[in-house]
């Protein structure tokens, strides 16, 4: 059952550091876009 919970938690760490450089990326990529135009 451990084994379980520790993936669990590997998975919601996961998603979460994928969201926040997702967004960081893509916050940083508009931003270049801006400054472009």
């Amino acid at each position: 059952m451990s084994h379980y919970v520790t993936y669990f938690l590997y998975a919601i760490v996961g998603i979460w550091v994928y969201r926040l450089l997702a967004y960081y990326f893509d916050s940083g990529a508009s931003r270049k876009v801006k400054k472009g135009k």
